[in-house]
């Protein structure tokens, strides 16, 4: 990756900054915790809030079709149903729109549209409204154009003024042309080579750019407006963000309005992730655990995101993902671990509750993934933890058991499975356990 920039706020305050790498390989700037970032579709929850916004003030009913604000050119249907495209809809993907991805390249010579433009051109309900969630830019731009038409402001403007500025992130913006601040991030494609400066013709769904400090703090401007504590927005609105208004999702993984709605084990997090050329941003937000997590890299890479979240998460507030518990092993497991001239260390598995754990004695670890190993054996392994154990304390250690379910026991070994350290290798030591359900 060029850089990863990284930053924490933990009960509303900022908990820890990271950037490595570089911002613009070309001129050989380093990122810094003061880097500004595109962030694709993480935009689209900015979106999202304004529209909320406007609606408080009474400039806008959610529930009213799109088209009573928008101008001559309005949204249609090969089906006739275009009233039924209203602005809760499009907030939450159930509007018909289709599938729309338009970028502007500054050296191609392609006039960027005006949104009435995209919508006279492409602004059709193609499939019946409300009846699927179908993944939209196009319907983000529309709201963007009614957020113009309805506070008389252009909706990059509509943004600093009403969002950005009074959250004091001031240094975010959304992108109109090339001329950047120099404190922006280049973009970057899996080969090494620049990209272009790019627009699209959604600003809405992804025009948006923030320092990941800066995209943390509007994630806990979320989070504090949904417990009544911001002026900006009420916590019903912000509430509404996160409920599944389709009403026909998955109620432990959903879009809301502007907002992924997720669940780890039964922790809900809600949020938001983009991606273009060279860009990957994500913002997550844990309110069970007061945490927010804002991460953007300046090039497209999923994987790499996606593993830098688990690290934070786990970091920050002790939350892995959730591994799918095989109907065997399900249920609570307690037994002991025979660390032999150091005695018997008590083990509880807990494998039937939403966030499986495993007690080491008296110290509870999440269960990070469990595996099957064949031959009726499975691997359990810990997210963290070690064995108080003579040979394991020779070096730091993670710990794995392999374990076969039979006739209610679960028999095989615990093994402390050494971390590779910089000089020297990592010490596996295996030691017989058994377990009974409880």
């Amino acid at each position: 990756m060029p850089s990863v920039s990284a930053a924490v706020v933990q009960r509303g305050g900022l908990a820890w900054t990271h950037a490595s790498g570089l911002a613009d390989r070309e001129q050989r700037i380093a990122a810094s915790s003061d880097t500004v970032y595109s962030i694709a579709s993480v935009t689209k929850p900015v979106t999202a809030a304004a529209i909320l916004m406007l609606a408080e003030r009474g400039r806008l009913d959610l529930d009213a079709p799109a088209n009573a604000y928008l101008g001559d050119q309005r949204i249609s249907s090969p089906m006739g149903q275009a009233d039924r495209v209203t602005l809760r809809r499009l907030l939450d993907h159930t509007g018909g729109m289709p599938p729309f991805y338009s970028l502007i390249y500054a050296d191609e010579g392609w006039r960027r549209r005006t949104m009435d433009e995209v919508i006279e051109r492409f602004g059709q309900a193609m499939i019946e409204p409300g009846r699927i969630l179908l993944y939209s830019n196009l319907g983000f731009g529309i709201l963007e154009r009614v957020i113009e038409r309805v506070s008389g402001l252009a909706y990059p403007t509509f943004v600093h003024r009403e969002i950005f500025s009074p959250l004091g992130i001031g240094r975010s913006f959304i992108a109109t042309g090339p001329d950047l601040p120099d404190h922006v991030a280049a973009r970057y494609m899996e080969s090494g080579a620049r990209v272009p400066f790019y627009d699209s013709e959604h600003r809405g769904a992804a025009g948006a750019f923030m320092a990941p400090t800066d995209l943390a703090r509007f994630g806990q401007f979320l989070l504090d407006a949904s417990r009544g504590t911001s002026p900006l927005l009420a916590a019903s609105s912000a509430r509404a963000m996160r409920v599944d208004h389709a009403g026909f999702q998955d109620p432990a993984d959903y879009y809301g309005l502007g907002l992924d709605i997720a669940h780890r084990g039964d922790l809900l997090t809600f949020g938001h992730g983009g991606s273009m050329p060279g860009v990957s941003a994500e913002l997550l937000v844990v309110p069970d655990a007061d945490l927010v997590i804002a991460l953007a890299i300046n090039q497209a890479h999923g994987p790499a995101r996606n593993a830098i979240m688990d690290v934070l998460l786990a970091r920050f507030g002790d939350i892995h993902p959730v591994p799918a518990i095989p109907p065997a092993l399900r249920g609570r497991w307690r037994g002991t671990i025979d660390l032999l001239e150091d005695g018997l260390l008590p083990l509880t598995l807990e494998l039937g509750t939403a966030r499986p754990f495993a007690c080491l004695g008296t110290v509870r670890v999440a269960v990070a993934q469990v595996v099957d190993g064949r031959g009726g054996y499975f691997n359990i392994d810990l997210a963290r933890g070690t064995l108080p154990a003579r040979d394991a304390s020779r070096t730091p250690h993670r710990v794995r058991f392999k374990l076969r379910p039979d006739a209610g026991t679960l028999t095989g070994y615990a093994v402390s499975e050494g971390q590779v350290q910089q000089d020297r290798d990592g010490l596996d030591y295996p030691y017989w356990t058994r377990l009974a359900r409880a």
